[in-house]
């Protein structure tokens, strides 16, 4: 995804120093963004902070355009990623154990975007931070996907609840958060398949797990 990115702002880059028509330019960037599973609402803010930096400014180099545009870039990218509040999630995690609950993390996303290697990487650092948790095999649709997030969690020795392919996804999580209850785990770490907001189906799916 990252990659996506970087080549898309290159090339805008490239494009709007050899153009003089900034407003093409731009929106050339939101279609190339949005092409590449950028959220409308973030491809239009970015757009939005460029123009911005452009008015009432004199470039008369091609170097200073550059530069313009690189810092508004990295200034929209780090506000658009920075939270409002930090959040200290161990302390987050130990509040809901204290109500004998264990936390739940559900993991979205669009197809191959990292959501089964992401979840090896947080329970590992849970596991570092002597926090326990177990996974929700919950992606039964994509081949591979249950194998592939088993072997990550037996990487990092933590369990993973699991029914066939074609089951039913929440019926996974619910399982897992039980599972959490009864053995007095501290986390569940939900896997789910990849999905675009375009497909309602998927999207009343993510609604129910």
């Amino acid at each position: 995804m990252l990659e996506k990115l970087k080549n898309v702002f290159s090339t805008f880059v490239k494009k709007s120093l050899t153009e003089k028509k900034i407003d093409e330019a731009i929106n050339d960037l939101r279609i190339l963004l949005i092409s590449n599973d950028v959220a409308i609402d973030t491809a239009d803010e970015i757009c939005k902070s460029i123009i911005e930096s452009f008015k009432g400014q004199q470039i008369t180099r091609l170097t200073s355009t550059k530069k313009m545009l690189f810092d508004t870039l990295k200034e929209v990218m780090i506000e658009i990623l920075t939270p409002e509040k930090e959040i200290d999630i161990i302390k987050e995690i130990k509040t809901k154990n204290s109500l004998s609950l264990p936390y739940v993390f559900v993991f979205f996303g669009i197809n191959g975007t990292g959501k089964t290697t992401t979840i090896a990487k947080v329970a590992n650092f849970l596991k570092e931070n002597n926090i326990s948790s177990v996974a929700a095999a919950s992606d039964t649709f994509r081949a591979g996907a249950i194998e592939q997030l088993t072997k990550h969690m037996n990487n990092v020795g933590i369990k993973v609840i699991k029914h066939g392919y074609n089951s039913d996804p929440a019926s996974v999580a619910y399982d897992a958060i039980e599972h959490a209850k009864a053995k007095e785990i501290d986390v569940v770490l939900v896997d789910t398949s990849g999905r675009q907001t375009t497909n309602r189906n998927l999207m009343l799916e993510m609604q129910k797990i």
